[in-house]
C-alpha cells in the first residue's frame, strides 16, 4: 500500500504542474459493472477443449478524480474491480464451468480530450491503468442433470502477480455532472506468478475488461 500511495501523490504533484496552472479540479465517485475475459496460454488450451468463453460479469467503483484544462483533462483515481473470465462446457447433459476471480485496486491515468460546452459534454482518452491484487481464486463446478455434483474453490492468489498492468480507451458524455462512461482495457502484463521451485514454462495469460459506469462530477 505504500508503493500505492507514492504513485497516487505523484499522479496528483504532475497533473497540478502542467503549466496552466488554471485547472479545474473535480471529484467523480462511480460505480457500475465490468464485462471480463482472459487471453493467453490458458484461454487457448481451454479453447481446444471444447470450453467456451462467455464474458465474466463483475462489479467495479471507486473515488475519481479529474484535473481539467480546457478541451483538455487528466483523470485518475481508486477503483475496487472485479475482473477474470469464464469458461464454460456443456455435453450430454453435464456443464462444467470454471471460473477465475481476480479482484484488484485500480488505479488509472487517463488523458482525455473534451468537446463541446454548457451542460453537456463529451470526452475520448486513453492511458495505463496500474492494478494491485486483493485476492483471486479459481472456481470449478460440474452439474449433471441440472444437480451439482462438484463445487470447489480454491485460493490461488499465491500463484498470481501482485501488479497487473493495461491500457485503457475510454469515452464518456457528462449531463448536468452526471456522468456516464464506457471504456475497455487490455491487459499486458501476465497475471500467473512461478510458485518456488517451479521450473516449467509458465502459461502467459492477460486480463481485459469492458467497463460501464455512472457517476456525478463534484467541483473543488
Amino acid at each position: 500500500m505504500k508503493k500505492l500511495f507514492v504513485i497516487a501523490v505523484a499522479v496528483i504533484l504532475v497533473a497540478s504542474a502542467i503549466p496552466s496552472m488554471a485547472a479545474e479540479i473535480s471529484l467523480i465517485p462511480k460505480a457500475g459493472l465490468n464485462l471480463s475475459s482472459m487471453s493467453g496460454d490458458t484461454a487457448d488450451e481451454l479453447k481446444e477443449a471444447g470450453f467456451d468463453q462467455p464474458m465474466k460479469m463483475g462489479i467495479c467503483g471507486g473515488l475519481g478524480a479529474e484535473f481539467g484544462f480546457g478541451s483538455f483533462a487528466i483523470e485518475t483515481g481508486l477503483y475496487y474491480s472485479q475482473l477474470g473470465c469464464k469458461w464454460k462446457m456443456e455435453e450430454a447433459g453435464v456443464v462444467g464451468t470454471i471460473t477465475r476471480a481476480v479482484d484488484y485496486l485500480i488505479l488509472p491515468v487517463l488523458g482525455k480530450a473534451v468537446f463541446g460546452t454548457g451542460p453537456t459534454k463529451f470526452a475520448i482518452g486513453a492511458g495505463p491503468s496500474l492494478g494491485f491484487l486483493l485476492s483471486s481464486k479459481i472456481k470449478s463446478k460440474v452439474e449433471e442433470d441440472g444437480t451439482t455434483v462438484m463445487d470447489v474453490e480454491t485460493d490461488v492468489k499465491d500463484y498470481t502477480e501482485s501488479t497487473y498492468f493495461g491500457l485503457t480507451f475510454g469515452a464518456g458524455v457528462e449531463i448536468s455532472n452526471f456522468i456516464i462512461s464506457a471504456s475497455y482495457t487490455l491487459g499486458l502484463s501476465n497475471i500467473n506468478k512461478a510458485s518456488e521451485g517451479f521450473t516449467g514454462e509458465l502459461p502467459k495469460d492477460t486480463g481485459n475488461a469492458i467497463s460501464i459506469l455512472v457517476g456525478y462530477k463534484f467541483g473543488l
